[in-house]
């Protein structure tokens, strides 16, 4: 099961500079890692992984309510920019994938 909340349109680079950092902890760096070198790639703006709250591309693992769920992820659009969520580091990378999608 996917979710996309898209509540406002949310500006991750503009001219070549990105607009801003991607937050990911020691878990998910990997994957938010691997969402920075494709924005790279899109846009030609370098994207920051921090582990700092704060506005941005944020990551979370959410627990999934049972064993089949472990896939489920969302995709939410926040006053501080996006919020990545899934239920496993497997979860999460499907997330940046369909994001990556989205934006072409």
């Amino acid at each position: 099961m996917i979710l996309l909340l898209c509540l406002q349109a949310v500006e991750l680079a503009r001219d070549g500079r990105a607009l801003l950092p991607i937050r990911a902890g020691a878990e998910t760096r990997p994957i938010a890692a691997e969402l920075a070198t494709q924005l790279e790639r899109i846009s030609g703006a370098r994207f920051e992984v921090v582990d700092a709250p704060g506005p941005g591309v944020a990551f979370k693992l959410e627990k999934p309510a049972d064993e089949f769920g472990r896939e489920v992820y969302r995709l939410k659009s926040t006053a501080d920019g996006l919020e990545i969520a899934g239920a496993t580091p497997l979860a999460l990378s499907h997330a940046v994938w369909d994001l990556l999608h989205r934006l072409g």
